[in-house]
């Protein structure tokens, strides 16, 4: 059990100081002292400790790991999670990225884990406010809630306080425009599927490739990642699918697909299908892949963009010269790769799709997830109210 004791001493002015000690004995044994101001943190403190030493949890204090040790860790036991292939090299590269940036070398990263408040997390939290946007601040916290999740889970902790810190940055609800502006309008849809056909039919052409990439883009939904990684035997043709079994990360290295929803199967349309029955024939069988490189492997995600993306895109219009920090200009496409699967959501919500065969059809892990990107494209509550009047009716009428 443990014990509180009062100390006083009298200091050389004469003045008298008084701290409140708390003594246990750990799981293993060994004594361990704590001093408090006030009698009342020192009761509180042995509460929460015996609660622990009850439980099995408790880390103390002095051996615990700093914050900025336990993200060190927490990136370590990541990488070999990526490198058994069960997490994403990408999303390890995002969390490096953040902790980093905003945590490493930050006064919250010298405090040990077994003294760590929410608090010191609010004191923390102001500073990424002041100089990150509202999401970039959120990412941010989020990163330190996993990477103190994880220190839980190893025993590494026994409590997680950034989960009781929310950040005050004000956020901006979006307009419909803005909401809107962010799916590529149908006009540059055609024109972006006339660019790639135009490459198709040239004599100095590639054949078909931007015209089969983008067809499977815009009207089955795939993610970027997931064309890069199609093999040749997803596609059935006699049966008009496509079933997404892998994916490519940026690096190119064939891998699942990013949650077990991402594996689906969708349909082919009429377009998709005379789209790869051009391109197919021109693809090597030993690569195995509908589109791949000369030397057979995955495209590399940031060469598709400069050497693929941008320039079909300047083809269609669609991109603008931006100029750099040295005064040169380069060309930059007006959307993302990514664009082609929020066309692909919106275009079927359009024609009825209801959220979870939405859900299914995009891969996502969660509805929520579809609901959160999407969820504004459904009918708004001018339907809803119909609804619920059709269904008085129904009693009523």
């Amino acid at each position: 059990m443990a014990s509180i004791t009062k100390r006083s001493w009298t200091r050389k002015d004469g003045t008298v100081s008084t701290v409140w000690c708390l003594r246990y004995r750990d799981a293993k044994g060994g004594q361990r002292s704590l001093q408090f101001s006030t009698k009342r943190e020192a009761v509180e403190a042995r509460i929460r400790i015996e609660g622990e030493m009850v439980s099995g949890l408790h880390v103390p204090a002095r051996s615990s790991l700093t914050v900025g040790l336990a993200c060190d860790q927490f990136l370590q036991d990541f990488e070999r999670q990526v490198a058994a292939g069960l997490r994403e090299r990408s999303t390890l590269k995002s969390y490096r990225s953040k902790i980093d940036c905003h945590i490493a070398g930050s006064p919250l990263a010298s405090i040990r884990l077994g003294v760590l408040t929410a608090p010191d997390v609010r004191a923390w939290a102001k500073g990424i406010e002041g100089r990150l946007s509202p999401a970039q601040a959120r990412a941010v916290m989020a990163a330190l809630r996993i990477a103190l999740g994880w220190a839980v889970e190893e025993g590494l902790a026994t409590r997680n306080p950034a989960r009781d810190v929310k950040l005050r940055a004000p956020t901006r609800a979006r307009s419909m425009e803005e909401v809107e502006a962010a799916i590529p309008a149908k006009t540059e849809i055609k024109a972006l599927i006339g660019a790639a056909e135009a490459r198709a039919v040239a004599p100095d052409g590639d054949g078909g490739f931007a015209a089969a990439w983008i067809s499977i883009g815009i009207f089955c939904g795939l993610r970027a990642s997931e064309l890069r990684g199609l093999p040749l035997t997803a596609i059935n043709l006699k049966r008009r699918t496509l079933t997404v079994m892998q994916r490519a990360d940026e690096r190119g290295i064939i891998g699942p697909c990013k949650s077990t929803s991402g594996f689906r199967t969708v349909g082919l349309t009429d377009h998709t299908i005379a789209a790869l029955k051009r391109w197919l024939p021109r693809v090597a069988p030993e690569h195995g892949l509908v589109f791949a490189s000369s030397s057979g492997r995955p495209f590399d995600h940031s060469n598709l963009v400069d050497r693929f993306w941008v320039p079909l895109m300047a083809e269609a219009g669609l991109a603008r010269p931006v100029k750099g920090a040295d005064g040169s200009a380069r060309l930059v496409a007006s959307w993302s790769f990514h664009a082609m699967r929020h066309v692909a959501a919106s275009l079927a919500i359009e024609q009825g799709m209801n959220p979870k065969q939405l859900q299914r059809f995009i891969g996502h892990a969660s509805i929520q997830t579809t609901y959160d990107i999407y969820g504004h494209l459904f009918p708004d509550a001018q339907v809803d109210r119909a609804k619920l009047q059709a269904m008085q009716a129904s009693i009523l009428d």
